[in-house]
């Protein structure tokens, strides 16, 4: 008889010996899940999930408000509807204690109704509240909004600190061809949409003169310096006075300051210094015969910082100099001699009044004079101002002609709280006749040329109405810049800077 095949199982089958590998197999499962769980442990509170604040609201600590011991919340109720005032609430009325059931009854009290509260008088002689001695409101008044408040970042001292190469406001900008009226886009210039719809610029009001109207409204640089002016050459044919103190509390002090580095003979002075001209510097005078030619020129100038650095930026001049330079002897000033702009100058300290004075190299017997000068008088509104006489003769390159009549030009630029400033000019022509001719040519000329075309924008304005006006043997002119307008302005003018630093460096390079 066919027997049945009788099943196997593990009972049947014998096991091998046990051996370590086959326990680490048996292991391997279990060690993978108690890895791959302190991995996720380890990791989840630094993935992005809100797992941990639900955790934290159904097991956490319950928050409490609690006020700070010391602290009082005053509520202030304020009537903004002049000539009216407001009620004070009612007392809230007494609420009736409930009665005692073991107590003896006894007659109720009875409450009579509570007048009502009058409203105050809120006639003709009603005072506002005292807000007392601790209410700090800022004075919002016009008085106070001239120029010395209208600082930016002051650039206290340009407030960034970061010298001529942080730009302030003012962005890269795309280049400007060298001259006519088709002008490439500044970049980051912002345009209005309709540049010729924009509402009319204000005009910049000349100041009132008084009585002596008919003389000169606008102090030469010297006039306004004060005492430092003394130990400028009497009557230099151009005078310039830059109030850093006034300039660096506007919106594009460093840009400004950026500009003045790139002009070549302030490279020629204080290249590879930390001075920065708006920065470091109260005031900067400079004048003499020329500026193309600086063997002549005298600055003066107060600065801010302490006295070693700036002794410190001499010190770089006289070791760059060729031929070397040297501090002097027997002078009453320290001063040192060093070559700078193609020519050597006297750079004199004069110890207790922070002021830094450039002398021609001949001038060894001015410091005497420096020694006793007291310094500049106190600054004005006024940031920038420029006297020049034969001005025909300075502006050489411009696309019509200064009147060669004209005996000198005085040019006064004021930052204004907008972000622009106000440019008042003034030029003394031979007579009265030669005035008022002149004032009525310049005023159309300088019209075709205050709007220019910008490709994909259109025409805009680089300047605001600027009206000529003639009063006597004076021919005087007025406008206001805007902020966009002088962000175009000096980006031509950092343009045409880089441009001639670039021309002399590639000249320099190519002479024998």
């Amino acid at each position: 008889m066919e027997q049945r095949t009788q099943p196997r199982g593990r009972t049947d089958t014998k096991e091998a010996p046990a051996t370590a590998l086959s326990r680490i197999r048996a292991a391997a499962p279990r060690a993978f899940v108690v890895a791959l769980t302190i991995a996720l442990l380890l990791h989840l509170p630094l993935l992005p999930t809100r797992l941990f604040a639900w955790l934290s609201m159904l097991f956490g600590d319950p928050v409490e408000m609690v006020d700070m011991e010391g602290e009082v919340v005053i509520p202030i109720d304020l009537d903004l509807v002049p000539g009216e005032t407001r009620a004070p609430a009612p007392d809230p009325e007494p609420t009736a204690a409930e009665p005692d059931p073991s107590a003896e009854p006894t007659k109720q009290a009875e409450i009579k109704p509570k007048k009502k509260a009058e409203p105050a008088d809120a006639g003709p002689d009603a005072e506002a509240p005292d807000a007392g001695p601790d209410a700090d409101v800022e004075d919002a008044g016009l008085n106070d909004a001239g120029p010395e408040d209208a600082g930016t970042a002051d650039a206290a001292p340009l407030a960034t600190d970061g010298g001529t190469q942080a730009p302030d406001a003012g962005a890269p900008v795309a280049e400007l061809p060298d001259a006519g009226a088709d002008v490439e886009a500044v970049a980051k210039v912002e345009l209005d949409a309709g540049l010729d719809a924009a509402a009319p610029v204000p005009v910049a009001e000349l100041p009132d003169a008084g009585a002596d109207a008919g003389g000169p409204r606008l102090k030469d640089p010297l006039a306004a310096a004060g005492s430092a002016a003394d130990i400028a050459s009497k009557n230099p044919n151009v005078q310039v006075l830059i109030a850093g103190d006034r300039i660096r509390k506007h919106e594009l002090g460093t840009w400004f300051s950026r500009i003045l580095v790139g002009i070549p003979q302030w490279q020629s002075f204080f290249k590879d210094t930390p001075i920065d001209p708006i920065r470091d510097l109260d005031h900067l005078l400079i004048a003499g015969p020329q500026f193309r030619d600086s063997r002549k020129v005298v600055a003066v100038m107060d600065f801010n910082v302490p006295e070693p650095k700036i002794r410190a930026a001499i010190e770089a001049i006289v070791k760059r100099s060729h031929p070397p330079g040297h501090w002097l002897d027997d002078t009453p000033v320290p001063a040192a001699i060093a070559k700078a702009d193609k020519g050597e100058r006297i750079f004199a300290l004069v110890p207790g009044k922070r002021i830094l004075v450039v002398l021609p190299a001949d001038a060894k017997g001015e410091l005497a004079k420096v020694k006793s000068t007291k310094g500049f008088n106190k600054s004005s509104g006024v940031g920038i101002a420029l006297s020049m006489v034969t001005p025909h003769r300075a502006f050489t390159g411009l696309p019509f002609q200064i009147p060669d009549t004209f005996k000198w030009m005085r040019l006064s630029v004021t930052p204004t709280d907008d972000g622009g400033a106000d440019v008042l000019l003034e030029a003394q022509d031979k007579d009265a006749s030669l005035a008022e001719k002149h004032a009525g040519e310049l005023g159309p000329i300088v019209e075709g040329f205050r709007k220019v075309e910008i490709p994909f924008l259109g025409r805009f304005e680089v300047l605001g109405p600027t009206p000529f006006v003639a009063e006597g043997d004076l021919v005087r002119a007025t406008t206001h810049v805007t902020n966009k307008q002088l962000k175009y302005i000096m980006s031509a003018v950092e343009q045409q800077l880089a441009k001639q630093a670039k021309a002399a460096e590639e000249g320099g390079k190519t002479a024998p």
